[in-house]
């Protein structure tokens, strides 16, 4: 049976063309499901209506797709560590939603997937996005992206994305390996880490101070001994690792955080900047206990999207 697609149909053809099908997919498929119609005389003018309202249609998506490829075209591409937020050390994830309002400013964006408990605790996770990062600058000129990777986390993958600059090719970190590419690293050009566990050993002993089961858990559950938090911890590596990496680092405090200790991320800003590390802190004051959503109706959330992309805009001029 002839018939006239309605819709694009894949391996057929897009709305307007004809196609010669099996008289029972057209009947019991392609029919009912008002993907086609049956080709007759009557039929014919409509088709022509269809393919030119199709190709015009395809023609202002290329000409949207160009605009956008021309907005990200050599921007640098960010990392969003996809991870949990307080009360959850890894959980829900939270950063797609601030991942697409910074894809909507033409910000080349990369979420990341790693393993986590109960598959596996720490370093897997630090080495599954250590990987990620030297795949990334492998492949960022096939997404119109730049070696310039930067990565973007919050909460516990605050505290991710600093670890994994801090010390881009450490042993442990960087033992996946990126497949005939031996001689990149996974070095960061920038971070943002927003309202991040900085020290999770401390955060643990404040956690077991204010009785916070669903912490205390979640740590156990990813660092299973307090002397891996504590060599996992970025405070610790500022303090006493004597090679480490420094790059420009974007720190988004929440005024009046429960879950995350202002005294726990003033000595890290401080012991950051006693090295030499260019650290910029900005404090907003509203944002949700959980789940940040860009919104206009939220304008503290608006402005942290302004401050990410002012940033990032900044480190990659």
């Amino acid at each position: 049976m002839k018939v006239i697609l309605q819709k694009t149909v894949e391996r057929l053809g897009d709305p307007g063309d004809v196609a010669d099908v099996a008289d029972g997919y057209a009947r019991n498929y392609l029919i009912p499901r008002g993907l086609a119609v049956k080709a007759e005389k009557g039929t014919v003018r409509h088709a022509e209506s269809l393919k030119r309202a199709h190709e015009s249609r395809a023609k202002a998506q290329k000409g949207e797709f160009e605009a956008l490829a021309a907005r990200i075209i050599h921007t640098s591409v960010v990392v969003t560590a996809r991870v949990g937020e307080e009360g959850k050390l890894f959980g829900s994830v939270t950063a797609a939603d601030i991942a697409e309002a910074l894809a909507a400013k033409g910000i080349l964006v990369a979420a990341l997937d790693f393993r986590q408990p109960p598959e596996a605790g720490y370093p897997a996770s630090i080495c599954d996005i250590n990987l990620a990062v030297r795949w990334l600058k492998r492949h960022a000129a096939e997404f119109n992206g730049t070696t310039a990777v930067g990565a973007f986390g919050n909460s516990s993958g605050g505290h991710q994305v600093v670890l994994s600059a801090l010390r881009p090719r450490h042993a442990s970190y960087s033992a996946l390996p990126l497949p005939n590419h031996p001689e990149i690293d996974a070095s960061l050009a920038y971070v943002i880490a927003g309202w991040p566990v900085i020290d999770p050993l401390y955060r643990f002993r404040y956690a077991k101070e204010i009785n916070n089961q669903e912490h205390i858990k979640a740590h156990i559950d990813y660092w299973r001994t307090e002397e891996a938090m504590a060599e996992g911890s970025p405070q610790t590596i500022i303090e006493q690792d004597e090679q480490i990496d420094l790059p420009p680092l974007l720190m988004m405090l929440k005024a009046n955080d429960r879950n995350h200790p202002l005294e726990m991320q003033e000595r890290f800003i401080a012991s950051y900047r006693k090295r030499g590390g260019a650290i910029e802190v900005h404090t907003f004051d509203g944002l949700p206990e959980h789940r940040m959503v860009p919104s206009p109706t939220q304008p503290e959330t608006m402005r942290a999207i302004d401050t990410i992309t002012i940033f990032i805009r900044r480190q990659t001029e």
